[in-house]
C-alpha cells in the first residue's frame, strides 16, 4: 500500500439553498468515492463543501466538483472562480450525471472529467496524482475518464461495470456533513443507503433509457450491516431513505430483506422511505413494506392520462395500475406520493386539465404530488428527441434552463405543439397548489412517531394482562401502530388477528377474542360506528375487553379550522379512503351502554405532551375557545387540548346488565368526571 498521501480533497456539491431536498438528502456518491480513495490512502484528508469560497479559504491539493445538467452553469463558474483564487496548477476534476451523460461537453477549465461508476477510477487517478503522472501519456490507460489533449478531448473506453456490488467499499459516512451558509454552521446531511443499482425499465425521461440496465443488489447482511452503521454515525437518525433507482421491484428481495432487518431489530429502530414501481405494485409488497417498517413509498406515476403514459413509460403502463397502487397504500396505512410529468410535445390542453384532476381525485390518499416539466436531460430518449427537433445540442453555453424545479421565465424549455407557454404556466400554477399540501414532510413524520410514543404504553399495558395463548382481534386504521410489533418485545405468545376497517368482517366473526383493539377504526367506517362497536361486542369473549382509540372531535385545531370555513382533517394530516364519522366520548359511551358494555375508563392519550407549534398558538386559541365556550357551553377548556382519546370496557359479562349510568374518570394532571350531562360542539 503507498503511504505518505497527506493529501487533502474538497469535493463542491453545488447547491440550491432554497430546495429543501439539498439539506434534507446529501450526496452519498461521494462517500462512496471517498471510502475507496481511504482505503488505498488512510492518510488522505477529504470533505465536501457547498461554498466556493470555503474551498479557497481551505487550500487543497484536488478540487472534485460534482454536477448535475441543471447545475452545470454553476459549476463552470465555481471552477472559474476557484482558479482564479488558487491558479492554474490546481487539479479540478469533474463528476456526476452531467459529464457521464455528455463526456464531450468537458469544460476547458475541468482538467478530467470521471465517466461512470467512479470508485475504482478515482483511486487511479489518486495513484497518479501521487506520482505526478496526470498527464495524457498516462490518463489514456485510465478507462473511464474525459481529459485534454492539445485542445482536444479525449474519452477513454467505458470501466466494466462490477457486477457483485458488495466488491465495493461501504461508504465514508464520516463526511456526510458540511458548512451551510443560510444556517451559519455545520450540518449533517441524513444518511441514506444503497440496496441496489441499476433499472430494468426505459421511461423516455430517465438516464436508464438508453441502455438495458442490469439491477445489481447488495447482500441482506450487507445491506443491515449499513443500517447499523447509520445508526451510529447519527444516533439520532430517525428515518432511513433508500436511495435505489427502483427498491420495491422484487417480491422475494423485498421478503429477503425484511426478514432480515426484522432479524437485527432494525425495524424497531428506524422507518424507511423507498420508491416502487405501480405496475408491479400488490397488497404482498405493501404488508412486507408495513412490516420492515416503511413509512413513506413513492411512485414514479407521470400521469394519469393513459396517451401520455405510455409515452412517458411505454405502452404496458395503466392509469389503472396508478390507482391501484394508491388504494393498495392506502389500505395498509402507508403513506404515498407521486411523481408527475406535463409538458410533453403532444400534450393537449384537455390532457393537462385531466392530469390536473387525477392528481386532485387522489388526493388524498396521496399525501404529496411533485409535478414536473418535462426536460430533455443528457443520456434520455427524450434528449435524442430535443436534439433532433433542434431545441437541444451538447455544446449549449447555458444548462441554466434544465433546471425542472423553476419556473424562470428567462430560461425555459418549452416543446408542447397543442398549446402556448403561457398557457402552461397558468396551468402550473394550479399544480403547484396541489404541491403545497405535501404531507410527507418531518412534521407529518414526527406526528406519526408521537402518536406511537403514546399508543405504546397502551398497549404493553393491556396485552401483559393477557394469558398465554390467548386471543386478540385488532381493528386497526391508518396507524403505524401494531399489536405484533409491541408483542416481538414480550415473552408472550398470543393469538393475534388484524382487520382494517373497510375489510369483510365474515372472516373473523366466527371466533371470540379476549381483549379486541379498535385503533381509529370507528372514524373510517362509512357505516354508523354502531354497526362496528356492534360487530366487536358480538366477537367479544365473556371476560373480555374492548379498547378504542378515537380522535377528538372537539380539539382545538379542528375547532380553529371550522371556525376559519375549512374542513379537510389536517389536524391528522391523511384520509386513506376518508374519515368518515367523529364520535365525542359522550356519544360513544351512549354506544357501548346500548350494547349493555360498561366503561372502565376514558383517558386522553397523551400526558400532558404539547408540541411547540402547538405552545405558540396556544394564548390566542384559548382565547376563542373562552369566546366560544361561553356563548354555545360545553366541557372545561381542557378538553380541547386532548386530540385523542382512550376507551377501556370493563370485562365483559355472561349475562347482560341493566345498569346504564358510569362515571368515567379522566386523568390528565388531575382527574375529572365525565358524565352524560357533558354537551358540547
Amino acid at each position: 500500500m503507498l503511504r505518505g498521501l497527506g493529501m487533502r480533497i474538497i469535493f463542491l456539491n453545488i447547491s440550491d439553498y432554497r430546495h429543501y431536498h439539498n439539506i434534507s438528502s446529501g450526496p452519498i456518491g461521494l462517500a462512496y468515492l471517498s471510502a475507496s480513495a481511504k482505503a488505498r490512502f488512510p492518510e488522505i484528508e477529504i470533505s465536501i463543501e457547498v461554498d466556493p469560497d470555503r474551498i479557497i479559504a481551505a487550500k487543497p491539493d484536488i478540487v472534485g466538483i460534482r454536477a448535475f445538467t441543471e447545475t452545470y452553469s454553476q459549476s463552470i463558474e465555481a471552477a472559474h472562480h476557484i482558479r482564479r483564487h488558487l491558479g492554474k496548477d490546481l487539479p479540478i476534476w469533474l463528476g456526476g450525471p452531467h459529464i457521464n451523460a455528455l463526456p464531450t461537453t468537458l469544460a476547458p477549465i475541468f482538467d478530467l472529467g470521471v465517466v461512470g461508476e467512479g470508485e475504482e477510477t478515482f483511486v487511479e487517478l489518486l495513484e497518479l496524482a501521487h506520482l505526478g503522472r496526470l498527464t495524457p501519456d498516462y490518463l489514456k490507460q485510465v478507462k473511464g475518464v474525459v481529459y485534454w489533449e492539445e485542445g482536444q478531448r479525449v474519452v477513454t473506453p467505458p470501466r466494466e461495470t462490477l457486477m457483485e456490488l458488495d466488491q465495493i467499499l461501504p461508504p465514508d459516512r464520516s463526511i456526510m456533513k458540511t458548512w451551510w451558509p443560510p444556517q451559519q454552521g455545520y450540518i449533517n446531511w441524513p444518511q441514506p443507503i444503497y440496496t441496489s443499482r441499476g433499472c430494468p425499465f426505459k421511461c423516455i425521461f430517465c438516464i436508464f433509457s438508453l441502455e438495458t440496465q442490469k439491477v445489481r443488489y447488495h447482500s441482506v447482511d450487507r445491506v443491515v450491516t449499513e443500517i447499523e452503521d447509520i445508526l451510529r454515525y447519527n444516533p439520532g437518525q430517525e428515518s432511513v431513505s433508500i436511495h435505489d433507482d427502483l427498491f420495491a421491484l422484487s417480491k422475494k428481495r423485498l421478503y429477503e430483506l425484511t426478514q432480515g432487518i426484522r432479524s437485527a431489530k432494525l425495524h424497531k429502530k428506524v422507518s424507511f422511505v423507498c420508491m416502487a414501481k405501480a405496475s408491479v405494485f400488490n397488497d404482498d409488497m405493501a404488508m412486507l413494506m408495513r412490516d420492515m417498517n416503511v413509512s413513506i413509498v413513492t411512485f414514479g406515476l407521470e400521469s394519469g392520462v393513459q396517451r401520455q403514459l405510455e409515452y412517458l413509460k411505454g405502452p404496458r403502463n395503466k392509469v389503472s395500475d396508478n390507482r391501484r397502487a394508491i388504494d393498495i397504500c392506502a389500505r395498509h396505512g402507508i403513506r404515498m406520493g407521486g411523481y408527475f410529468i406535463i409538458g410533453t410535445p403532444t400534450e393537449t390542453h384537455s390532457e393537462l386539465q385531466e392530469a390536473y384532476w387525477f392528481i386532485r381525485d387522489n388526493y388524498p390518499p396521496l399525501s404529496m404530488a411533485g409535478v414536473f416539466r418535462l426536460t430533455p436531460f443528457p443520456g434520455t430518449k427524450f434528449w435524442k428527441e430535443a436534439v433532433e427537433r433542434g431545441i437541444v445540442h451538447d455544446q449549449m453555453e447555458d444548462w441554466r434552463p434544465f433546471n425542472y424545479l423553476d419556473m424562470d421565465k428567462r430560461d425555459y424549455l418549452f416543446f408542447n405543439e397543442n398549446y402556448s407557454l403561457e398557457t402552461f404556466k397558468e396551468a402550473y400554477t394550479h399544480f403547484c397548489s396541489l404541491m403545497d399540501r405535501n404531507n410527507l414532510g418531518i412534521s407529518m413524520e414526527d406526528h406519526e412517531k408521537r402518536l406511537v410514543g403514546f399508543q405504546e404504553p397502551v398497549y404493553l399495558e393491556h396485552l401483559r394482562q393477557l394469558k398465554q395463548g390467548q386471543s386478540v382481534l385488532e381493528v386497526s386504521g391508518f396507524t403505524r401502530m401494531s399489536a405484533s410489533t409491541v408483542l416481538e418485545d414480550l415473552d408472550l405468545d398470543l393469538q393475534v388477528t388484524r382487520l382494517k376497517p373497510w375489510e369483510p368482517f365474515e372472516a373473523v366473526q366466527s371466533q371470540s377474542y379476549d381483549l379486541i383493539i379498535c385503533n381509529f377504526a370507528l372514524e373510517q367506517m362509512a357505516q354508523k360506528p354502531a354497526l362496528l362497536l356492534s360487530r366487536l361486542n358480538s366477537c367479544l369473549a365473556p371476560g373480555g375487553r374492548l379498547l378504542i382509540f378515537i380522535y377528538n372531535p372537539r380539539h382545538e385545531s379542528v375547532i380553529m379550522r371550522l371556525l376559519a370555513g375549512a374542513w379537510d382533517n389536517e389536524l391528522w394530516g391523511f384520509k386513506p379512503f376518508d374519515m368518515y364519522t367523529f364520535l365525542t366520548p359522550e356519544q360513544l359511551e351512549k354506544n357501548l351502554m346500548d350494547m349493555n358494555l360498561k366503561i372502565e375508563s376514558i383517558q386522553p392519550l397523551r400526558q400532558d405532551a404539547i408540541s411547540p407549534r402547538e405552545s405558540a398558538v396556544q394564548p390566542q386559541v384559548q382565547q376563542v375557545l373562552s369566546l366560544l365556550q361561553t356563548q354555545i357551553g360545553g366541557p372545561p377548556l381542557s378538553a380541547y387540548r386532548e386530540f385523542a382519546y382512550t376507551v377501556l370496557t370493563q370485562p365483559k359479562e355472561s349475562k347482560p346488565s341493566d345498569g346504564r349510568h358510569f362515571q368515567a374518570t379522566r386523568q390528565l394532571g388531575e382527574s375529572r368526571n365525565f358524565t352524560l350531562e357533558s354537551t358540547g360542539p
